[in-house]
């Protein structure tokens, strides 16, 4: 029981931190290109480090958001069959709408 109780523990870690590290690099992504015409004040610009950081985060995460996007491409194509195939619609024919077949 405890076992079970662990692999579903350690599945919501890594979906947690996956949709953490996705948020850090599309948040980064924005953040620079938000930031990148701001009015620089020199050496010693806050926003100037901030862009650098976020620079850094996007070069290291590169190999990692590949392999990220790789793993959840197909967890995303198996969410969109599932969605698609397992719609309610039934074929509408005479009997399902009770309609009185006289010969």
């Amino acid at each position: 029981m405890s076992e079970s109780r662990t692999n579903a523990f350690n599945k919501v870690l890594v979906a947690l931190i996956g949709v953490m590290m996705v948020l850090t690099v599309v948040s980064s992504a924005f953040f620079i290109s938000a930031e990148s015409h701001h009015d620089c004040i020199g050496e010693d610009c806050p926003i100037c480090s901030l862009i650098e950081a976020c620079e850094t985060i996007l070069h290291n995460t590169d190999n990692s958001a590949v392999i990220l996007y790789a793993a959840l491409l197909p967890i995303l194509f198996y969410a969109l069959i599932v969605a698609f195939s397992n719609s309610n619609e039934t074929a509408t024919t005479l009997i399902s709408q009770k309609v009185r077949m006289n010969n």
